[in-house]
């Protein structure tokens, strides 16, 4: 059985090179993908270790758009040592623009997030 394998390989020079050269590129593209995508995932990392944010939200919500922490709390938060800024945000969801309702898969995912104009400058 090897000899029949071996025998095809040497006789059809052509196709062998050929297949060959598909599997070496295509092992080379999986490897050049997979680094790709491992240094955009440290830079992505890195990048947001740098911010230092935390995100206040209502005890028992998984999300911004399920919270509902009162405006009042900002001056209190402000307070706490090492709070440089407290910034109110908005987020919601929204089925229309303008008096238009949103059709289709955009009304699932359309959403509006407000920011406080002063302390975002």
């Amino acid at each position: 059985m090897i000899r029949i394998v071996l025998k095809n390989l040497i006789t059809r020079r052509t196709r062998t090179a050929l297949t060959m050269i598909g599997i070496i590129i295509g092992v080379a593209m999986i490897v050049g993908l997979v680094s790709i995508s491992e240094g955009l995932q440290r830079e992505t990392t890195d990048a947001l270790g740098l911010l230092q944010v935390v995100t206040v939200l209502e005890e028992g919500t998984m999300s911004e758009i399920f919270s509902n922490v009162p405006l009042e709390y900002v001056d209190e938060i402000e307070r706490i040592q090492g709070v440089n800024i407290a910034s109110p945000e908005i987020y919601t969801r929204i089925s229309s623009i303008e008096g238009e309702t949103l059709q289709g898969f955009e009304s699932f995912t359309s959403m509006v997030m407000g920011l406080d104009p002063v302390s975002h400058a």
